[in-house]
């Protein structure tokens, strides 16, 4: 019999439609099982973390308290500051600094260990609670900064999450380290300023750290503070 060419045209294999492992949940691949890249104090990093598929919304009172205890635990370590959060119903944002590679895996196995431990101690349950590896963006720019900043506290909105609030408009996500920040183009939030107007005074201030680096601190503001209306659009995947 004459030899069958591939579908691809060659008789050696390579890139063609529907070739490569798949995915285990068929849905989308998983995040890279590669040695992490080196990681510098100086550059933040977005991190993307992703919950299993039928639990309940993280977008409650005590999905943002199992939260918070993450976040705390994973604040204690000196080399690694976790400075934003937002709390979707099924994923979680955060932007953090590390000094290096061994404190970033350290504060996010302490905070994935925390979390998937309340959350199935919460519903009763046993099994895994994270759908997969923490996705990693490193922000080298102050405009990177500034696009990540503005996707993680405007998340909310792009899940539309701020329709059909009781009551008048909200202008920040109260599952996320908005009401805390000092960089809206409206000025710094006044609900920090006294204890009972916290989004959970009950809970106490969520327990986030102030950035050391440049970038996250002054440099994203070279193009201009944000405003806490915007809806972000889809992420970009930057160029490799």
């Amino acid at each position: 019999m004459p030899h069958r060419p591939p579908k691809n045209g060659n008789r050696h294999g390579g890139r063609r439609e529907g070739a490569g492992r798949k995915p285990k949940n068929g849905v989308r691949a998983g995040v890279s099982h590669l040695r992490r890249p080196k990681q510098s104090r100086h550059i933040p990093l977005h991190i993307t973390i992703r919950l299993v598929d039928g639990l309940r919304t993280m977008r409650r009172r005590r999905g943002y308290q199992l939260a918070r205890r993450a976040l705390a635990l994973a604040n204690r370590f000196e080399e690694a500051r976790l400075c934003h959060l937002s709390i979707q119903r099924n994923h979680l944002h955060l932007i953090i600094e590390a000094d290096d590679r061994h404190a970033l895996t350290r504060a996010m196995k302490s905070f994935g260990i925390s979390l998937s431990k309340n959350v199935n101690g919460e519903l009763r349950r046993r099994g895994r609670v994270l759908a997969d590896r923490y996705h990693v963006e490193k922000l080298s720019t102050p405009a990177q900064v500034r696009a990540a900043i503005a996707y993680v506290l405007g998340n909310w909105r792009k899940h539309g999450e701020d329709r059909d609030l009781p009551g008048p408009p909200r202008t920040m996500d109260r599952y996320s380290s908005g009401p805390y920040f000092t960089g809206w183009d409206t000025g710094p939030p006044p609900d920090v300023m006294r204890f009972d107007r916290l989004p959970f005074p009950q809970d106490g201030p969520l327990p986030i750290r102030f950035p050391r680096s440049f970038l996250l601190r002054e440099g994203w503001k070279r193009h201009g503070l944000l405003s806490p209306w915007h809806e972000p659009g889809p992420r970009r995947t930057p160029a490799r």
